[in-house]
């Protein structure tokens, strides 16, 4: 899964834009994105995102926004993490 990452700051939210897209020959079951803490690795909650618990044909791109308080970053480092039931779990990049 090859992925490109963006971020903007409007006000108190932080956008991020995540492009996916699937290179493999295999359908990409039931995958999902998380903002997590990179240094303790805990979910950051309550964060919005555009589509979660999707799948993705083999060739498909999809375009997922997440939407979380900066508030609720706490000023900490944030990391995307990627998996699904075919889909090694890995930071994106």
């Amino acid at each position: 899964m090859n992925s490109q990452i963006t971020s903007k700051d409007e006000g108190n939210r932080r956008y991020y834009t995540v492009r996916l897209c699937n290179k493999t020959y295999s359908l990409a079951f039931f995958t999902r994105l998380m903002l997590t803490d990179s240094k303790t690795g805990e979910i950051i909650s309550p964060v919005f995102y555009s589509d979660n618990y999707f799948s993705m044909l083999p060739g498909e791109s999809k375009t997922i926004t997440i939407d979380v308080s900066l508030q609720d970053l706490h000023s900490h480092p944030s990391e995307i993490i990627i998996e699904g039931y075919n889909v090694k779990k890995k930071v994106l990049q």
